[in-house]
């Protein structure tokens, strides 16, 4: 990577480009690595924020603290796609866009998408990012996103001052799996995003833009990795996902600012600093009202002492659990949930020891008082739409719409097993995950979230029939909850289109009857419909008339592993297995059946090794 730590400079405008480069997901603790070159040489010229921490350990909600200055109670993106940014209120990128910068932004994941009112001020806004499967985040590419931002760039002149904002996804899970013996998975996916940014480097370099340009590079959150029972993040917010790398850098041809010089400042800084920062330093009017502009704390050498809000609804929207509400400050952080906690960082910055007694109830309030919530919101985006009840009631179902508006009392950390279950499932058979999935009805009830996290396993066993069983049953539980209204429309307009094509299928045979392809494809819709003793009906047939059929064979075994029948999926692919000449497909199946079903994990190995030929 061509670098700056030479002063050379150009002849250059006087505005300065601005980058804001987001990684998605990394911890604070995480950087200044072996795994993350680009940002260590960055920081040999830059103002590194050590104690920097983010409003919220969510996506959206920080990026939205991060654009708009204000903490998520008053830019109102208190989720992942829940509500939007609020409207009035200017965002950096309007900001930079009215004094004459050209604003581009380059998203890497659709919790991003310019729906969600994350967009306002960019002329560009590039969110081109392929539909991942259902309630999966979609994503693309560090790289790739990178990519895009350049060729933005390149088009650009060198007398036009730009914004740009890029963001890098990599170590939000799932992560790939590395070759790499002297690092994890996650530091490996913070290595392609440093990999990734240094290749934007270089072609600012390229240009001769660095010199001329203000660069903050920082993460909405961090990630649990097991701290306090939490995986992922999101759920819970301990210093583990709150804590969040923060550098800027200057360089030395901008008017605007003063070059930045190596220096590492602790103290309580945050997310709600980065527009009033980055404004500041182009020599514009600050934006948002609760952030500080943290160059100008440079000489002094500290952050100065403020305490800081932190929320996650999470447990409160998708998990029937209180809200989590938090203050920090530099030497201690408050949580108010039903089970209270204070904790002293400076002893105790895992936040292990829980120091809260019954005598710390009225200063705990003074603190909370301090930071309006604004919770719950007023506006329901959760409940069904008057053309969703309509639907509903065509199908003679009914859903009343009345919300419960009561608080829950469950404490949040009594479901962390739950949060780490849907978010971050074990790798086990679909069987498996069905049991832990009663296991925690069982023991927590019909959460929405669990609810729709069975259908899907039904799902991936070929049963729409018990899925859309599951979500009815949920939507009828939590009738004010839209998104299981829409859920259980569309599996039902799914199953009403799959009976129309088996009736339009059988009614074809009725000229043909004696065509194999028609057949098979009847045999897999009465399979996906569960009409199970049709469709093996259909399928021995086929194999009487011609038993080398390995496809046919395979979707028999299928569907006999679908209902958890493993010993009989195993046997119908016996007879193609002793055969020499037989399909890759046949190998693959009966090696997951082996593994997943009847745990034969020896036997399976070579089997699988097919799985990647098929």
């Amino acid at each position: 990577m061509v670098m700056i730590m030479g002063g050379c400079t150009t002849t250059v405008p006087d505005l300065p480009d601005v980058l804001l480069i987001t990684w998605d997901t990394v911890r604070a603790d995480h950087v200044g690595e072996a795994w993350t070159p680009t940002w260590n040489q960055l920081a040999e010229r830059a103002v590194v924020f050590s104690d920097a921490r983010t409003p919220a350990p969510n996506t959206l909600p920080a990026h939205a603290s991060i654009m708009t200055g204000e903490p998520p109670p008053a830019h109102g993106a208190r989720d992942n796609g829940t509500w939007p940014v609020n409207e009035s209120l200017t965002t950096v990128a309007e900001r930079f866009r009215d004094a004459g910068w050209t604003t581009g932004a380059f998203v890497s994941a659709s919790t991003l998408d310019s729906r969600n009112g994350i967009g306002r001020g960019f002329a560009t806004y590039n969110d081109h990012i392929r539909p991942g499967a259902e309630r999966v985040v979609a994503r693309r590419d560090g790289i790739d996103t990178v990519e895009a931002a350049i060729d933005w760039l390149m088009d650009k002149p060198p007398e036009q001052p730009v914004f740009m904002w890029v963001h890098l996804f990599e170590p939000h899970r799932p992560w790939d799996s590395t070759q790499n013996p002297n690092q994890t998975d996650y530091q490996a996916a913070i290595r392609k995003t440093d990999k990734a940014t240094a290749r934007l480097m270089d072609v600012m370099d390229a240009r001769n833009r660095l010199e001329s340009s203000i660069i903050a590079i920082t993460s909405d959150n961090g990630e649990g990795l097991g701290e306090h029972g939490e995986d992922s993040h999101g759920y819970l917010a301990y210093e583990s996902t709150i804590r969040v790398p923060l550098l800027f850098w200057v360089g030395d041809s901008v008017s605007t600012a003063e070059a930045t010089s190596p220096v590492t400042i602790g103290g309580p800084a945050s997310l709600l600093d980065v527009a009033t920062t980055l404004t500041s330093a182009a020599g514009l009017k600050p934006v948002g009202s609760s952030g500080i502009d943290l160059l100008s704390v440079v000489d002094s050498g500290f952050v100065p002492s403020r305490s800081l809000s932190v929320e996650t609804v999470i447990p409160a929207l998708e998990f029937d659990a209180a809200p989590i509400f938090g203050v920090i400050n530099p030497t201690r952080a408050w949580y108010d949930t039903p089970d209270p906690e204070r904790y002293h960082l400076d002893s105790d910055p895992k936040q292990l020891v829980n120091r809260y007694r019954a005598g710390d109830q009225n200063k705990a309030q003074a603190v909370f008082q301090k930071f309006p919530r604004r919770w719950p919101p007023t506006s329901d985006t959760t409940a069904p739409s008057a053309e969703e009840i309509e639907a509903l009631e065509s199908l003679g179902y009914t859903a009343k719409t009345t919300k419960n508006t009561a608080a829950s009392i469950s404490d949040p950390k009594s479901k962390i097993a739950l949060f780490n279950l849907l978010t971050n499932p074990p790798q086990v058979p679909a069987s498996e995950l069905l049991k832990l999935a009663d296991a925690m009805l069982e023991k927590h009830g019909m959460i929405p979230v669990l609810m729709l996290f069975k259908a899907d396993i039904y799902d991936s066993l070929a049963r729409p029939v018990d899925a859309r069983a599951v979500v009815r049953l949920a939507s009828t539980a939590h009738p004010a909850d839209r998104d299981l209204h829409s859920e259980y429309l569309t599996r039902t307009r799914k199953l009403e289109e799959l009976r129309r094509l088996a009736d339009a299928i059988e009614s074809e045979l009725v000229e043909k009857p004696g065509d194999t392809a028609t057949r098979r494809d009847l045999a897999l819709t009465y399979h996906r419909l569960q009409r199970f003793e049709s469709a093996e009906a259909v399928y021995r047939q086929l194999l009487s008339e011609d038993p080398a059929q390995d496809d046919v064979r395979v979707d028999l075994a299928r569907m006999f592993a679908s209902q958890e029948r493993f010993d009989t999926a195993l046997s119908t692919l016996a007879p193609a297995l002793r055969r020499p000449d037989h399909s890759p497909g046949v190998d693959c199946l009966a090696g997951q059946v082996m593994s997943r079903g009847l745990g034969r994990e020896k036997e399976s190995t070579p089997l699988l090794k097919h799985c990647e030929v098929h």
